[in-house]
């Protein structure tokens, strides 16, 4: 009996659609990317509860006929590729023809067109790759798809998908990535009737500060470079704008963003001595290259590409952005044409004005191997000098003689009763080092204060008992779109933790109360740090929320590597380490205590 049959068309696009829709960002991906490619020079995008209710994508383009608009919908219909070849010269950001029939597998969906060339356009409806409707109808040139229900009849994916403000943050990812690149479309993102971007065409560095801020607008570093291999250009940031997180890092080749861990590093490289290790630069690169010369059809999304001349392009780009660095003055450099004048004084003699060599006073009588000499600095140089001089003796004598200065002999024979013998030694300003029974304990002073505060933390946010300070004039944050929707995420775990926190008409966001262990200097660090954590967790972070953000206050809050402690402090540290529930490992699983024990002492004495 034969057990193998063809798969039907709806069973199929709902697998492939498990591939290409993976979330409603991934709906916006697709249908933004085929507007840009039908040439459309506004783009306006509406989204319903995150997408989970409603997607609608308008654009001016080219529009499609009725024979297309209905054959866009089967599985690898396209107009972009033809032959074999076509795969290996792609200019365009779709070319599979799977999206649009895996979105109309997974939702209802409906599309309004007109071709440029047609006085009247075409309305098709599908429901799970079923067509219920196709009729003639007037409308705008251009496309309208119009997809409500995701998931409709794939319950378990639908179940799966994040909270709406984790799925918004995902749409807008996907929404920047394309309009970034694209500077002369206008776009529009509309999020629950409120407009949340509205770009209009310019240049990408007017692109650039639309999407991310104003504070990029005096902060952008252009590069430019023209090879046979490839052309770079776009924008590196200033360094003092360098993030902890990873920032904002754009890399688009021919138009399409990409993930590139290794060109990543040449940026990082050029970078390298100018900013302080663990922070990242923002970037905004773009590759013009040959088609012929890179593999896009290497992943699903379409986002990691292989590039033929992978190393020399790494090249290029660490050379192109450090020389554009040097410009700035931002790499450090000896300027020989600009060295500093140093005024010398010099007087010409008269003319009858006699010159003397000049002479150096020496004391003859001095002996230096003289082990016992009689001999007085003072007295020997009043034999030379009528100048009284200061009496240094008498001073280095009044000096030696004070209390503070006298040194505190350590006898190491003798027991020390009321330190009960306990011994603790700073290294470096940034370990402790004590003694136990097993030999020598080395504690990282910084992860272990860290520890301490951030189950300190968790046990006061547990039983309500969050201690708050007042500040006294209140701290302005200023956030862009983007981080201001993560601090609307955030926002309740952060009043529940101290902070007094409320948004003003700019969007900004006024801290008028902090917890009371952390600095008033970290408070724009805390938020930077935490905003990007959040920006760049790529998956929701609800359940851990709190604990991701009492984490970043416990981090900001507790003692740094090279403050010098106390023997007390060192002390109060130890004992309320071991008073921990997790002494040996912080929260994120850095190591706290290393232990050496005696044998290890006595085989490396005995090696």
């Amino acid at each position: 009996m034969n057990i193998i049959a063809q798969l039907p068309d709806s069973i199929a696009n709902q697998i492939a659609a498990g591939e290409v829709v993976q979330r409603p960002a991934s709906v916006i991906k697709e249908l933004v990317e085929n507007a840009v490619d039908a040439h459309a020079t506004v783009i306006n995008v509406t989204v319903t509860d995150a997408g989970k209710t409603m997607i609608q994508v308008a654009d001016n383009g080219t529009g499609m006929t009725e024979i297309d608009a209905r054959m866009a919908f089967e599985r690898h219909a396209t107009s972009k590729i033809k032959t074999t070849a076509d795969l290996f010269k792609l200019k365009t950001l779709g070319f599979r023809g799977e999206a649009l029939a895996s979105i109309a597998a997974i939702a209802n969906v409906s599309l309004r067109t007109r071709h440029k060339d047609s006085e009247l356009g075409v309305e098709i409806e599908i429901g799970a790759s079923i067509v219920k409707k196709q009729e003639v109808i007037q409308c705008a040139q251009g496309s309208l798809f119009t997809i409500k229900n995701l998931f409709f009849n794939v319950p378990a994916r639908r179940k799966f998908l994040k909270a709406d403000q984790t799925e918004f943050r995902h749409i807008s990812d996907e929404f920047i990535r394309v309009a970034l690149i694209n500077p002369t479309v206008t776009f529009t993102l509309t999020h629950n009737d409120k407009l949340i971007y509205n770009l209009t065409q310019g240049t990408l560095k007017q692109r650039i500060v639309g999407v991310m801020g104003r504070t990029y607008s005096e902060n952008l570093i252009s590069i430019d470079c023209k090879t046979s291999l490839a052309n770079i250009s776009g924008f590196v940031g200033n360094p003092k704008m360098a993030k902890k997180g990873m920032g904002d890092q754009f890399f688009f080749v021919n138009n399409r963003y990409m993930r590139h861990p290794y060109f990543n590093r040449a940026i990082l490289n050029a970078y390298e001595q100018i900013i302080p290790n663990g922070v990242h630069p923002s970037y905004f690169v773009t590759f013009d290259i040959d088609p012929e010369c890179i593999d896009v059809n290497i992943h699903p999304t379409k986002t990691e590409i292989k590039f033929e001349n992978e190393r020399d392009v790494f090249q290029i780009l660490f050379a192109t952005v450090k020389e554009s660095l040097g410009k700035f003055n931002f790499v450090p450099s000896i300027d020989f044409d600009n060295q500093l004048d140093i005024p010398i004084e010099f007087s010409h003699p008269k003319a009858d004005e006699a010159i003397h060599q000049p002479q150096i006073k020496i004391n003859p009588t001095y002996n230096p191997f003289q082990k016992s000499s009689e001999y007085n600095r003072q007295n020997g140089w009043d034999k030379h000098e009528t100048k009284k001089a200061t009496n240094w003796q008498e001073v280095l004598s009044d000096f030696e003689n004070s209390p503070e200065s006298k040194t505190e002999t350590i006898n190491f024979n003798e027991k020390n009763e009321t330190l009960e013998s306990r011994t603790f030694i700073q290294i470096k300003r940034r370990f402790i080092l004590t003694t136990v029974k097993s030999g020598l304990m080395l504690i990282d002073q910084h992860r272990a204060h860290f520890q301490i505060l951030f189950e300190e933390l968790q046990r006061n946010a547990q039983n309500s008992k969050t201690a708050s300070q007042t500040m006294m004039f209140p701290q302005t944050i200023e956030v862009d779109l983007m981080q201001s929707l993560i601090v609307d995420e955030i926002i309740e775990e952060l009043i529940s933790i101290g902070f007094d926190v409320e948004k003003d008409a700019s969007n900004n966001y006024q801290i008028k109360a902090i917890p009371v262990v952390l600095p008033l200097s970290a408070i724009q660090e805390f938020f930077d740090t935490t905003i990007e954590n959040v920006k760049h967790s790529g998956e929701d972070i609800s359940s851990k929320l709190k604990e991701n953000v009492l984490q970043n206050l416990a981090k900001l809050s507790a003692v740094q590597s090279g403050k010098e402690l106390t023997f007390e402090e060192m002390c109060h540290i130890t004992d309320r380490l071991f008073a921990c529930q997790s002494p040996n490992y912080t929260n994120d699983g850095q190591a706290i205590i290393q232990t050496i024990t005696m044998n290890e002492i006595i085989d490396r004495f005995n090696s």
